[in-house]
């Protein structure tokens, strides 16, 4: 046995079983005693009866004398039998336990649950806040306030806490700010409250909606899930932070011996038997910290930390005499302190006279900045400019003050200057600008790099605006004549590719008329030379092709326009479905698809090239899955193309955007090398950013795209 244990659980585990059975050795007994277990119930309790009746076998013949029986049960027929205490262990939601330990002066968790997800363990759970994906009012967790919410009961973790704990951290009271309905067990009935328009909003723990999914009882792209958590380590839809999962726990009637025999058979539980593979979990560790749930309950004032203890006065006395006595000591200081207040003005007139000299000191260095450097006030006058500004508008400082830009620019740069200070003044917010200026004495037109932010007083209230200009105009002239250099050389990478291709053909052409004519005078070598030959100017062909898509991308492609971003994909995947249907490959999609602006035949040559990849490079002995995954932000949107394929040392990711450049040997997978630089142009034409993650081979990949929102 102790063999077996080696072999199955790490040593932390080991270690704890050991200790287990060194102070509780079975003992031996002359007749049947049954032994309660009452389990929480999630789902329909039929089938929860069925995932957990394999376990109470399971301790029944592990535990000699003992007939362990289990009981799924709701949170009221819970309640109702441990006050008559006919059950001897339980296995509850974290919540559910906190509440139990308060009120049944329990010693602690002897074990903590792990669920399976693709058969490694998960020891944490969550929840999930969705709605249907048509309401388009309810996008964040902010939309949530005045719609109806439905929950299964406030002593859910997954269900309910997490979810309230979330919306309480972003400003949202759960009893004055939503509707609350209260639904009762299983999670089942939350969703059909939503999907029926009875609830317009439903909170759910977290893996439910995958589980009835995946049995196909629900649709997920009927569902939206609000204020989405990507997590990598979770596999599951997320709206809340992560806390541990159920604990497994003996209440105050069973004995110490029975409950640490109890612990360690449930930590002896074979990941990979029967009895995880029935009840759909990976089996039993050691107790998780659950004080993340405590300060979550007492957070939301939720039992047992719903009522504030009562005090009388003597009370507050007896407890805090010592305060009390500190207080009227810090009463008597504060009176001394009062008299020292006179003394005080004579430092704060000396650190006016410090202001004075630091004052100095800022406009000493802002003179010698090698840029403009001005202050405006709300009406786009003139209330600072140093030395280059001054010298700039070829006038003194008092000469400056009080001026606005038509004074010293043409009407048409002055109404630019003013229309960039007006959306500072007016939203308050740091804006950055290239501004065109003429000036008005001399006629010269110079650009300038302009940082503008607003000024506030103490109050918060914006009285003015503070700019920084740096003269940019030889820098942009450098970078003109490199966007026509770069040009050229796309252009003169086309035309010689393109000329290229036709003396191939032509070498290509006549090796096989050669072969054909003289194929009754090769011997075996010389038509492998023969086919070498052939061989590379086909893939010289390839290469150069490549080499041609790679310089059309922002060139000879579809201009930027308007598109919907799922429409181009589906165009992809149907541009990919033989591949797919050949290697019977698994391709899901998830997330938002919004309309973009974006060339669309650049667009699907991107989802092409990468959802290509995601199922070219897999083991030969496994089946390409594919998910894709898009969100959305204020800013970007994201795209995560995701497999389980070969996967990719991560000191190769700097190696994958370039030219030819090659991870694989050809012998095992075709290809030019151009793929995904060609993918990183067309990503950079777009003005966004691209990347992979793998946490090395054999461990997939994660290949993502960031593109502006329209």
């Amino acid at each position: 046995m102790l063999i077996f244990c080696l072999k199955k659980i790490d040593m932390v585990r080991f270690i704890w079983i050991l200790c287990l059975y060194w102070s509780a050795f079975p003992p031996v007994f002359s007749q049947i005693e049954a032994v309660t277990l009452g389990i929480l119930s999630v789902h329909p309790k039929v089938e929860e009866e069925q995932r957990w009746q394999p376990l109470a076998a399971y301790l029944t013949r592990s535990l000699p004398g003992k007939k362990v029986q289990i009981l799924v049960l709701g949170y009221d027929e819970m309640e109702a039998k441990l006050h008559h205490h006919e059950l001897d262990f339980v296995l509850t939601n974290p919540g559910h336990y906190i509440q139990l330990r308060q009120s049944n002066a329990l010693s602690g968790v002897l074990a903590t649950l792990e669920e399976s997800v693709d058969n490694k363990p998960m020891d944490a759970l969550g929840g999930v806040i969705f709605t249907l994906k048509q309401r388009d009012d309810i996008n964040q967790l902010s939309d949530l306030k005045a719609k109806r919410v439905a929950f299964t009961n406030k002593s859910s973790l997954g269900g309910y806490q997490a979810q309230a704990y979330q919306l309480m951290q972003a400003g949202i009271d759960m009893a004055d700010d939503v509707q609350l309905r209260q639904i009762g067990m299983p999670h089942e009935a939350v969703i059909t409250q939503v999907l029926e328009q009875k609830a317009d909003v439903g909170f759910v723990r977290a893996g439910v909606l995958e589980i009835l999914a995946k049995t196909g009882k629900l649709d997920l792209a009927q569902l939206k899930i609000i204020n989405p958590q990507n997590l990598s380590s979770f596999p599951y839809l997320l709206s809340t932070q992560l806390y541990p999962q159920w604990p497994f726990v003996a209440m105050p009637q069973v004995n110490e011996e029975l409950a640490r025999l109890v612990t360690a058979q449930l930590l002896l539980i074979d990941h990979e038997g029967l009895i995880t593979q029935a009840g759909g979990y990976h089996g039993f560790t050691i107790p998780a910290d659950y004080s993340s749930v405590e300060e979550l309950l007492r957070t939301l004032r939720l039992p047992p930390f719903d009522t504030a203890p009562l005090f009388t006065l003597q009370d507050i006395v007896q407890r805090y005499q010592y305060q009390m006595v500190i207080l009227g000591l810090a009463s008597a200081m504060i009176i001394f302190l009062g008299l020292l207040l006179l003394l005080k003005n004579r430092q704060l007139l000396l650190a006016k006279n410090q202001a004075k000299e630091g004052e100095s000191k800022l406009a000493t260095i802002l003179d010698n900045l090698g840029a403009y450097v001005y202050i405006k006030d709300t009406h786009y006058r003139y209330l600072f400019a140093n030395q280059l500004t001054c010298h700039f508008f070829g006038v003194s400082m008092p000469e400056i003050i009080g001026q606005v830009d038509r004074a010293f620019f043409d009407s048409e740069t002055a109404e630019q200057i003013n229309s960039n200070d007006r959306r500072v003044i007016e939203n308050g917010e740091r804006l950055e600008a290239i501004e065109s200026n003429t000036l008005e004495k001399t006629g010269e037109t110079r650009s300038y790099l302009s940082i503008k932010l607003p000024l506030r007083d103490s109050r918060g209230r914006i009285y003015g605006l503070c700019g920084i200009s740096t003269d940019i105009t030889e820098r942009k002239k450098m970078e003109e004549e490199l966007q026509r250099s770069n040009a050229d050389l796309e252009q003169f990478a086309y035309a010689i590719s393109h000329d290229m291709r036709q003396p191939l053909r032509m070498v290509a052409s006549y090796l096989s008329l050669i072969e054909r004519a003289l194929t009754t005078q090769f011997d075996d070598e010389t038509r492998q030379f023969f086919a070498f030959a052939t061989e590379g100017a086909k893939r010289m062909d390839q290469m150069i092709l490549s080499l041609l898509e790679f310089s059309r991308v922002g060139r000879k492609t579809d201009p930027m326009t308007t598109v919907a971003s799922r429409a181009v994909l589906d165009e992809a995947l149907a541009f990919l479905a033989p591949e797919i249907t050949l290697q019977k490959a698994v391709v899901k999609v998830f997330g938002e698809w919004p309309a973009l602006i974006a060339s669309p035949d650049e667009l699907s040559r991107l989802f092409q090239n990468l959802i290509g990849n995601a199922i070219k490079y897999h083991a030969e002995d496994k089946t390409p899955e594919v998910t894709i995954v898009a969100t959305t932000t204020p800013a970007w949107w994201r795209v995560e193309v995701r497999d389980q394929g070969i996967g990719i040392d991560p000191e190769q990711f700097d190696r994958l955007f370039k030219v030819f450049s090659r991870l694989q040997a050809r012998s095992r997978f075709e290809g030019t090398g151009v793929g995904l630089a060609l993918c990183r142009k067309i990503v950079e034409h777009h003005g966004g950013r691209i990347g992979v993650e793998s946490a090395g081979e054999d461990q997939g990949s994660c290949f993502w795209i960031e593109i502006p929102c329209a």
